[in-house]
């Protein structure tokens, strides 16, 4: 209080001391200080006044505070955006949402002019600048984020913002900003006047200069040109490091988590996780433990048998061939298209386990997995795979083979187990072509570190 160089008077303090006894709490006591204490003058009077006993009701005061003063629509889709984003928003990427949000913009249009169809960034420094020092700013995926100060701050704003009947909408659009929907393209809408008679609506559209979403975004590397001196012309390719590209980490890191959250299942399933410049990119960006990621949001979605080959199934096969590939692609991520073409090709030519369709032709086992078969085809396109091992050295996905022990070059002599559903596991030795040693269990039983060394192989 001292600081902004306000004072309460003791009838002031006395209610408030009086308050803070129901919540003694450090939290509460700040909050109280910087939202409410501040905004009293000096002739209030306290007995009329009703103080919040509780450091979320001090929150859920400012949120009431801040729908009174701007509008409770916009305050609800502002920070509902905020609240349903995965590490936070940035100002540019909150306010794109914004101006593609036809009820926040039909809303401000009725009230002022606008020269075009863009969401004011005057407008949000007020609204931030009411929220105080509960929404702060933080560096994520090498951008300057708007986020939650605490986990207090963001559950009340979960409970008031993003309720059940409104969360896939604000995750839906989250996502089709991620994927670059309305970049470069004149949305539609119908434009709302008022006449002497009522309200004319016309349809429109227009574009409402939203950033483009690459993968990488274009940039200025130093050139380095293959057999050409200082001075020499020519017509050499340049050949750009991958330490100079600017990887868009916030569409990878936001993008799966927002179609996941919003339902929009099958926009993952065939536009990124079987897309092969999204792994590659992802692996290169952010690591294979980052891209194996993103498939566990849908494995409780995919079938438990084995025997049925599903378009879910491909999920499955594809994720545990990363998981067995993960100790080579973690030194070497741009080795993804040998991984995939020897640990894919045998399932997709029917010479691997579960290959065979049980008709004889397992040629045609391909047809039954589209998007492994789209993925197989543009990894053997690039040019890193050009020399690839004849035969299939490495384990494939499908057979007991579930996963890999890292920093075990040598035979395992020592493992730690746990029964579980009643069926023993086993163990499978380590492949000469493998980094590591492959845990395998023949009924699908995962390894667990709550068990102890039960014996020597």
């Amino acid at each position: 209080m001292a600081s902004q160089r306000r004072a309460l008077t003791q009838t002031q303090w006395t209610a408030f001391l009086d308050t803070a006894e129901l919540c003694p709490t450090p939290q509460f006591v700040k909050l109280a200080c910087e939202h409410v204490l501040r905004h009293w003058p000096s002739d209030l009077d306290i007995s009329h006044v009703s103080i919040p006993a509780t450091a979320r009701d001090v929150v859920f005061s400012v949120f009431e505070r801040a729908e009174h003063e701007f509008g409770w629509q916009y305050v609800n889709h502002a920070l509902g955006y905020i609240t349903a984003a995965k590490h936070g928003l940035s100002e540019p990427e909150l306010l794109d949402v914004l101006s593609c949000d036809e009820k926040i913009m039909d809303e401000l249009v009725m009230k002022t002019e606008l020269p075009r169809r863009r969401f004011p960034f005057l407008l949000w420094s007020e609204l931030r600048q009411a929220l105080g020092n509960l929404l702060v700013f933080s560096g994520v995926d090498n951008s300057c984020v708007m986020r939650w100060s605490c986990h207090l701050v963001q559950q009340v704003a979960e409970d008031r913002y993003l309720t059940r009947t409104v969360k896939r909408d604000r995750h839906s659009a989250l996502a089709d900003f991620f994927l670059g929907r309305w970049h470069g393209v004149a949305k539609p809408y119908r434009c709302k006047q008022r006449v002497e008679d009522g309200i004319l609506a016309t349809d429109m559209e227009e574009d409402r200069d939203v950033m483009a979403q690459p993968l990488v975004f274009p940039s200025a590397p130093t050139e380095v040109r293959n057999g050409e001196e200082e001075g020499d012309d020519g017509d050499a390719p340049v050949m750009t490091s991958d330490a100079t590209l600017r990887y868009n980490l916030r569409k990878l890191s936001e993008l799966p988590y927002h179609l996941v959250e919003s339902g929009r299942l099958q926009v993952l399933r065939h536009s990124l996780l079987t897309d092969y410049q999204w792994i590659l990119t992802k692996l290169k960006a952010s690591g294979v433990a980052s891209l194996i990621a993103d498939f566990d949001p849908l494995v409780p979605h995919l079938p438990q048998s084995s025997e049925e080959c599903s378009a879910s199934d491909e999920l499955r096969l594809l994720r545990d061939s990363l998981v067995l590939a993960g100790p080579s692609l973690r030194q070497s991520p741009g080795h993804v298209a040998a991984e995939l073409l020897t640990r894919l090709g045998p399932l997709l030519n029917g010479s691997g386990s579960g290959g065979d369709d049980g008709s004889g032709n397992k040629g045609n086992i391909s047809k039954k997995w589209p998007l492994l078969q789209k993925l197989f085809d543009a990894a053997l396109s690039e040019p890193a795979a050009s020399v690839t091992p004849l035969g299939c050295p490495f384990k494939t996905a499908g057979q007991h083979a579930m996963s890999v022990l890292r920093s075990h070059s040598k035979a395992v002599t020592c493992l730690a187990l746990k029964q579980a559903k009643h069926s023993p596991c086993r163990f499978a030795r380590p492949s000469p072509y493998s980094c590591g040693s492959e845990c395998s269990s023949p009924n699908g039983y995962q390894w667990t570190r709550e068990a102890r060394f039960i014996g020597r192989l």
